[in-house]
């Protein structure tokens, strides 16, 4: 659809719907991150950029409409200031600070989180590397992956979000998995 460039009709359902829902999508582009694919269009002609995972859609059909094809998008300028695929037009990308232990860090020095990752400044113990990227759900995810090899020293409301995701961890592994014990967690 997207070489030929034609319109198609998706069933498609997210993880967060209750229920599946039908719509004519114009793809532009596919792309990859971690393992999972996904489209990037336009339900219509001026309607926002969406991106949704492949794995999501439950059929696909040709659609009846002409396809609209917005000659302004460029996949690379659009993914530019990301970590993964969610993007946020209006958001301008932060500089994040993070200080990444001697055991990481040969990892993050030969595959970097993003392309504007930086080095500044090495210790005995790791290094302080700055990214300049969108804050969202992928940056978040990338940070935790690397568990206890890694901190946040800014922005402050990055720190604190982790932060608060590894106390919850750690009151999960501190919860027994039985239903008084999933009970009280929920409470």
């Amino acid at each position: 659809a997207i070489i030929q460039q034609k319109a198609i009709n998706l069933t498609y359902q997210s993880f967060k719907a209750r229920q599946a829902n039908s719509f004519d999508f114009h793809p532009y582009h596919l792309k990859e991150f971690r393992n999972r694919w996904f489209v990037i269009g336009v339900k219509k002609k001026n309607s926002p950029i969406m991106n949704l995972a492949l794995d999501r859609i439950i059929s696909i059909k040709e659609s009846k409409l002409p396809y609209y094809r917005d000659n302004n998008f460029d996949a690379d300028d659009y993914f530019k200031n990301v970590i993964g695929v969610s993007v946020s037009p209006t958001l301008e990308p932060i500089e994040v600070v993070l200080y990444v232990t001697h055991v990481h860090s040969p990892y993050i020095t030969t595959k970097p989180l993003h392309h504007s990752q930086k080095v500044l400044s090495r210790d005995n113990y790791g290094i302080t590397i700055s990214i300049n990227v969108q804050y969202n759900f992928e940056l978040e995810k990338e940070i935790l992956s690397y568990g206890d090899g890694i901190k946040v020293i800014s922005p402050n409301n990055l720190r604190r979000n982790i932060t608060n995701r590894i106390n919850g961890a750690i009151d999960l592994y501190k919860t027994e998995l039985s239903k008084s014990g999933l009970k009280s967690m929920t409470q």
